[in-house]
């Protein structure tokens, strides 16, 4: 999106005759009033801290309204330049250029750091911090503060809390075929208009030794033995979440035709848009043929090695990153019946994503 916006061309302005030296004599008396704004801030900050007035304000800003009209008249010249100068850029460069360059701000900050969001986060400044006499800090300038967050689920904490509560739900029973699903057409999933194929690219299973390292299991092979394996998943609560951008994303999407600019080349993107996520999810997974005899001796020795397994991003055994794991499921492996039982979790605190969905923007 950010490279996206930056490929953006605006339309130019309808200039006249003097309008670029216009507008260099207008950033030359910007940048004067901002070196005399500066000036006069120093020194009202000077008299601000040698003020002994018991009752005075304890705060520069509202101090300064009272006692230092310099620094406030400098003030309100330098704001008023700045004023100036982006009205001669409207003129000149065309009026698009401001939005554009808000656009393009929201997202370098978002992906960068900082930017203005109230209530999430400390204030922050690009200024060194400086000390006076007292040892008390300056007043800052430049001051912003973090994006928090980039995207945010809307109601999952509140929903998760009520699945959490409801523990007696009965659950809902999905058969799942690994040899059907493992790559399929989407035709075959029930969608038209279209020939493209879809595949897992995630392992449905995924083995890690003690410690969270990933390890090559020596038996069995999901490619070859996935029509042996019968799995039902069994879910207690479950819901779709759409995905809302954060505060970047205001006016970008339609931002070509909002200012009437040239729109850049585009590319087809997917954007992800919501997300199935469950709570109280089980398995019982079924092996037969060579599958069972494959499986238990890889269980046996990931388990009994301290490791772990996950299946369906689900882990059953030891946790393999405090980071990434979504919880640790207990299990039970009835090797008599080649049946893989996973106890579902209930906790506070999480909940299984089982599916991301999206949609095809060009960008």
């Amino acid at each position: 999106m950010y490279n996206y916006v930056q490929n953006i061309k605006p339309k130019p302005g309808h200039n006249s005759p003097g309008d670029l030296a216009n507008l260099a004599s207008a950033r030359e008396r910007r940048d004067n009033r901002q070196k005399e704004q500066r000036t006069a801030r120093q020194e009202a900050l000077t008299d601000f801290n040698e003020d002994d007035n018991p009752s005075k304000k304890s705060n520069f800003a509202e101090w300064a309204v009272i006692n230092a009209p310099g620094f406030i008249a400098a003030q309100n010249a330098f704001f008023a330049a700045v004023q100036e100068v982006q009205q001669w850029e409207d003129k000149v460069f065309g009026p698009g250029r401001a939005a554009l360059q808000k656009a393009s701000m929201g997202l370098q900050v978002a992906t960068t750091g900082t930017t203005f969001q109230d209530g999430y986060n400390m204030n922050v400044s690009s200024d060194s911090i400086t000390i006076n006499a007292d040892g008390v800090p300056n007043p800052i300038e430049n001051i912003s503060k973090f994006i928090v967050p980039l995207w945010t689920i809307p109601n999952y904490s509140a929903t998760l809390s009520g699945w959490v509560a409801n523990t007696s739900a009965e659950p809902s029973a999905y058969t799942i075929n690994l040899a059907k699903g493992e790559h399929s057409s989407y035709k075959d999933l029930g969608h038209t208009g279209t020939g493209a194929s879809v595949s897992v690219s995630r392992p449905v299973f995924g083995f890690f030794v003690k410690g969270g390292s990933s390890h090559s299991h020596a038996n069995f092979n999901f490619s070859r033995d996935a029509k042996n394996v019968n799995i039902t998943l069994t879910i207690k609560h479950h819901k779709t979440f759409p995905f809302q951008p954060g505060q970047w994303n205001n006016g970008v999407a339609d931002l070509v035709k909002t200012i009437d600019a040239i729109p850049p080349k585009t590319e087809k993107r997917v954007r992800a848009t919501q997300a199935l996520f469950a709570h109280s999810v089980g398995m019982k997974i079924t092996f037969s043929g060579d599958a069972k005899t494959a499986f238990s001796k890889d269980y046996k020795t990931t388990i009994g090695g301290g490791g772990g397994i996950t299946i369906f991003g689900i882990t059953i055994g030891a946790s393999a990153s405090s980071q990434h794991s979504t919880g640790v499921a207990g299990s039970t492996w009835d090797e008599s019946s080649g049946t893989l039982t996973v106890t579902p979790t209930n906790s506070a605190y999480e909940s299984d994503l089982l599916a991301v969905m999206g949609e095809v923007v060009e960008i």
